[in-house]
């Protein structure tokens, strides 16, 4: 179980983070809204935000064809640069 004093730690690091970071979301999130992904994108320097289509929380299980490819795609132009 997190405790709240560990989320405010771990928000507090975000915009420490000085690599590209992907973060994929659902659009069809019920737990947590599309807003919230803009604002966890916001406070990460390098943050790139992928929503995918037609998923939930649990994106990877709903659409995990389109997070692989995401990822892959991520991780391809890491290397590329």
């Amino acid at each position: 179980c997190i405790h709240l004093s560990e989320i405010h730690a771990i928000d507090q690091g975000l915009s420490t983070l000085d690599h590209p970071t992907q973060i994929l979301w659902g659009e069809e999130d019920r737990w947590l809204s599309v807003d919230h992904a803009h604002r966890l994108a916001a406070r990460i320097p390098h943050g790139l935000l992928v929503k995918i289509p037609a998923a939930g929380h649990l994106a990877h299980i709903d659409q995990p064809e389109q997070v692989a490819t995401s990822i892959i795609r991520f991780l391809k132009d890491q290397t590329s640069r």
